[in-house]
Order: C-alpha cells, then structure tokens, then sequence
C-alpha cells in the first residue's frame, strides 16, 4: 500500500513509499535495506481535510465508510403484484392530477416476457418505462393494493436495511402506509443523484413521490419535490411548443399528449401544494403556452391532438359566450381551469378573506363578485356531457371516466363553499334583501351534492383516494356540522322567507324547516364521516383530520384565539410532531349539535365577530402541514 506521506529515505530518493498502511511500521523498501524509516511530514504536505490526505490511511477509509455505503437493495414486486398495483393507481390516482401514463404502453411492456422483477432495476432497457416512474407510482398505488400491504406493510423507515418483503406472522398487522412508504423510500434514493439531471420520466417521478409524501406528513419535502419536478418540465421546454406541425403517426400523437399532460400534472400538483398565502408556484398558467390535455379517447387512441385549446384560448372563448369552441372543452381541460380559480380564491382566503375586503361581496368591484361570475360562467360553458347530474355521473361510471369527473366538481364544490363561507358571518340584515338566503343556500347544495358524489363514486371504487380529496371530505364534515348548529333565529329571519311554503325542509305541523334541515345535516355528516374514514386508513395525514373532526363535533370555538392564524394562514408552515391535534375546551361562542342553550342569539354585528370560520374548517394547507417551516428556516 503506497503511503500518504512518504518515508524521508523514500522521498530523498524520489522513489515510491510502501509500508501496510500504519505511520509507525517501516515501509517496504526500508525494511528490505534494514534502514531506519522515519517520517517527518514538511508543512507543504501536512493533510488537508480531504480523506484522501489523512495521514492514517485505515483512519481515512473509516471515515469514508458511511459515503461507500452498499446501497439497500429494492426489491421489486412479483408482475401480478404490480399489475395490480398499477390498476390501483389507474383507478385512484391517475384521474387526479397524474394523467400522463398512457395506460396500454405501459400495462403492456410489464405484462410482456421483457419485464422481469429480478432484474429490472439493474437493466438499461429503453424499451420499457423507467424504473423511477414505476417505484414512485408504487409509492402512491400500493397502499390500495392489499396484495402489496400484506408483504410490504412492516416496512420501518427509521431501520430500513434489514427488511425483506414477506407475508405476515399470524397476529401481526400490516400498514397501507408502511407498504407505500418502502417505495416512496427507495424513490428517494434512486432520485438522489437525479434531480439535476431533467428528463421526463423523473419529472413524472418527482411529481408522484411529492404527492405521496404530501400524505404521509412531510409536507416540506413534498413542496420541495413538486418544485423540482416543475423546474425541470420548464427546462425541458414542455411548458412552450415550438413544433407546430402535425405529428405524423399514432405513437408521435401520444408522445406528444404525455409530454403535454406532464407538464399540466405538475402545474395541479403545483396548485395543490402553493395554495394560500406567501405560497409562491413554480409554474404560473401564463408561463404555459402548450394546448391543455385533450380527451381521454384521443389520448388512448392516439389521434390528433394539435387542434385542443391553451389555457387562455379557453377562458377567452368562455368569456365570450363561443358555444361552438365551449364545446371542445375536455374534461381535462375543466378540471385546469377550477384549478387556477382554486388557488386565487385559496390565496385570497389565506391573505385577505371576507372580513378585510375593501368592497361589499355584492358590488362588482369585490373579489367575492369577480369569482363567482366566473365560476358560474365556466360551469354554464360545460358542454353537456360534462355538467353534473346523475345521468352524466352513471355515464361516466360506465365509461370509466367518472374518477376525472368527480375530481372536477368536487374541485368546484370546494370553490363554492370556500368563497362563501367567507360571507356566511356576514349580518343578513347589512346585505340586500335575499343576498345571505342565497349564499346560504349555494353552501348547502355544494355539500350536499359533493356528498353524494364522492359516496357514489367511492363505492364503485372510481373516486380519487388522494390527499387532496380527502381535505375536501374533511371540509364537508366541519361546514355541515356549522350549518346544522347555526341559530334557528337566522333561519326564521333570513332564510325562511324564501322558502316555498311547500318546501320539504318544512316540519308540515309547525310550519318550521330547522329540525328537518338540522336532521340532513346530521346524515350529511354521518356520511362525511364514512367518506373521510376511508383515506384514514391509507393515508397518514388523514389521521390527523379525523382527530380534528371529533373535535369539531364537541365544540364549534374549535381552538383559542391564539391558535387562530395558525388555521388560517396557508403560509406559515410550522415543524411539528406527528401527534394528534389536542381538544381545546374555550368558552363557547355557539351552540354545537348537543347544546341549544344560546340557539336564538344573533349578535347585532355587521360580523358575527365572535366566531370566525378559519377556527371551524381549517383551510388546505393548514391541516396538510405539519413539518412545513417558514422559508425564513431554510437555512
């Protein structure tokens, strides 16, 4: 072994040093002339803080040792495994924000004799998709997949190198998240040294594993991942379209589409995580300049797509009322355009809100106005197929499309309910005749359509079970159980007024709907409940909402005043433990479902000031995040 510093026998020969590695043993060519070897280091060559120039060469490799770590093997699931898992994600995740996997190439090249689990990781296959896009999929797809929770669910991430995949011990539980949190690990690892090298497949990737992480409570490193994966769509140029000619072939068509429907999967993505205050995107829709995502059809099918509106082309022709180009709209394309109103009215809520807002909802100059004439422009523009009824909504069920369908118009409940709840504190009587009956009542049809959406669609198992959807079920639990404990002094006054008197909300023996209304309430809840209980079971953060859920049951003061910038800013992004919220016990400021002592009381407020919605319902990122710190921390 040569030396790091040589012998002063050695060095004044200008020959190599050899010894075993040890300063005090005599190097070789000193020991064969039985001389004395002796070092003595000169100051140029005294070591630096390199490994490579420590004088103790065995002390070096020690110190090198955690860097030449062996890698933890990954071990891939068998094909029938991952086929399943794959139709999982199809099933609750691609018509989310992820549709850029063009679902025949890619079941076929794993249903091939090409594919094989052994050794698939460790092939440079361009044949097949990229191990990336698959082991980060699994990270969001396998926790759906019992097959893969059985053998993947005692995964540890705090002691991962010992695991290996294997069926339960009799009596030993096995964890959704666990099974998706192996993946979503070596993801990790395998994206390490990637994340400045741009490429489609670890666009793709980081954009699923920034989803996965999102749920599982690393908040900061899902907004982290989600960036990267933006940035490099943008380097990428998937965001500008500088080929304008006709793709010449089917394969060239859906290239093109994935590489369109990437760039848009990010933008969601992007939209979901950057919602809210001092939450700054990566990808703003006037950097985009690309045609939005054609139809699902032409996607699977290939066929031309070059004839599909940009962002802008949209909301131009919707402004102008142009039915012959409001009918192109793709289902796709909808589900953008409530994205981009999503996060103005989230940004809105989380740095202004109703109460700090210049003007009245009901003059045009408001924010209030301004959304909600373009919400209800967009919706009247749907084409029909894309409107919200039953019959469309068992269409889709039928086409396999309904997963797309229902994440649009639970994006536009969600937009209703969030702008409006702004104004339900709003003092009826400061508003004019029949403004505050009419918000009212677009909260309650907006829950209660989206309840009924979500359960239909989740029992056919073709609902979204992702994190973003399930802040939304959570957002039905609080804004129905505030709306089944408000005054019934309001309803009298307010709302009753412009009720037909044959209404079914009606008790038929006193004339008054507010026990029949409370009641729906009640099953609307009932159902919330049932629907958020099912992304408790495969997502980490959803634990968190139900612990919230129950506390909003008990009492709608919800948190101390203290803690009220906390739910209602979207930007401040604290480092906490993974702990169930605690259950504050306020002086209450309402009744709840189980106290009507103070039923009758209306405030003579132009606010109800003593209650504010951002302690009820807590906004997106708020109950998301729960390692985010301020960006100040980033240090």
């Amino acid at each position: 072994m040569k030396t790091a510093v040589a012998c002063d026998e050695c060095r004044q020969s200008k020959v190599k040093c050899f010894n075993d590695g040890s300063a005090e043993a005599a190097c070789r060519r000193c020991e064969g002339l039985g001389r004395k070897c002796v070092y003595n280091v000169k100051w140029k060559q005294r070591p630096s803080e390199t490994p490579k120039s420590f004088r103790n060469v065995s002390k070096a490799l020690l110190r090198a040792k955690p860097v030449k770590k062996a890698e933890v093997k990954c071990y891939v699931p068998e094909r029938q495994d991952i086929l399943d898992a794959i139709e999982a994600f199809f099933a609750t995740q691609y018509q989310g924000i992820f549709p850029f996997i063009h679902k025949p190439t890619f079941v076929k090249f794993f249903k091939s004799p090409a594919f094989n689990p052994a050794t698939y990781l460790e092939e440079d296959s361009k044949d097949g998709p990229d191990p990336l896009v698959l082991i980060a999929m699994l990270g969001l797809s396998a926790r759906l997949c019992p097959p893969l929770v059985q053998k993947y669910g005692g995964f540890n991430e705090d002691d991962p190198e010992p695991f290996y995949p294997s069926k339960p011990m009799a009596g030993e539980e096995r964890s959704p998240q666990a099974a998706s949190k192996y993946f979503g690990w070596h993801a990790r690892r395998m994206l390490q040294n990637e994340f400045d090298r741009p490429g489609l497949s670890r666009v793709q990737a980081f954009a699923m594993l920034s989803s996965h992480e999102w749920g599982e409570r690393n908040a900061a490193r899902g907004y982290m991942y989600i960036s990267i994966a933006s940035r490099m769509a943008l380097v990428l140029g998937l965001g500008s379209s500088s080929d304008k000619s006709e793709p010449s072939s089917v394969s060239a068509n859906i290239s093109l589409e994935v590489k369109r429907r990437t760039l848009w999967g990010c933008y969601m993505m992007d939209h979901c995580i950057s919602s809210g205050r001092n939450r700054v995107p990566s990808i703003r829709v006037d950097e985009i300049s690309i045609p939005m995502p054609a139809s699902e059809d032409r996607f699977l099918f290939g066929s031309s797509n070059n004839d599909e509106m940009t962002y802008h082309q949209a909301m131009e022709a919707i402004k102008m009322g142009n039915a012959r180009l409001t009918r192109q709209l793709s289902l796709e394309g909808c589900k953008i355009i409530f994205f981009e109103i999503w996060a103005r009215i989230a940004k809105w809520v989380g740095e202004v809100g109703g109460r700090k807002e210049a003007a009245a909802p009901w003059q045009d100059q408001s924010t209030y106005f301004a959304i909600m004439r373009e919400i209800n422009l967009v919706e009247m523009a749907f084409p029909a197929h894309i409107r919200f009824s039953k019959d469309n909504m068992e269409a889709h069920i039928a086409n396999n499309t309904a997963g797309t369908y229902g994440y649009m118009h639970c994006m536009v409940y969600l937009c209703k309910i969030f702008l409006n709840r702004e104004y339900l504190y709003l003092r009826p009587q400061t508003a004019p005749t029949g403004w505050w009956a009419e918000l009212f009542k677009t909260l309650v049809t907006s829950a209660d359509n989206c309840v009924e959406l979500i359960s239909s669609l989740n029992a056919v198992n073709q609902m979204v079970v992702a994190p973003f959807t399930g802040f939304i079920a959570f957002t039905l639990v609080g804004i129905n159980l505030y709306m089944g404990s408000f005054p019934p002094a309001l309803f009298r006054e307010n709302f009753a007024p412009f009720l037909d008197p044959t209404n079914v909300l009606r008790n038929p023996l006193t004339g008054d709907f507010t026990d029949q209304f409370k009641q729906e309430r009640y099953e609307m809840v009932s159902k919330s409940i049932e629907i958020l209980d099912t992304w408790n079971k495969v997502w980490s953060i959803a634990h968190n909402w139900m612990a919230l859920t129950k506390n909003l049951s008990h009492s709608f003061s919800g948190m101390p005043m203290e803690s009220n910038e906390k739910f209602k800013d979207y930007g401040q992004w604290d480092i906490g433990d993974d702990e169930e919220p605690t259950t504050h016990n306020p002086p209450e400021t309402i009744s709840s479902l189980n106290n009507s002592h103070a039923a009758d009381v209306v405030p003579d407020l132009e606010f109800l000031n003593n209650v504010d919605m951002n302690l009820l319902i807590p906004g997106w990122n708020d109950v998301m995040s729960n390692d985010l710190v301020p960006f100040t921390n980033f240090t």
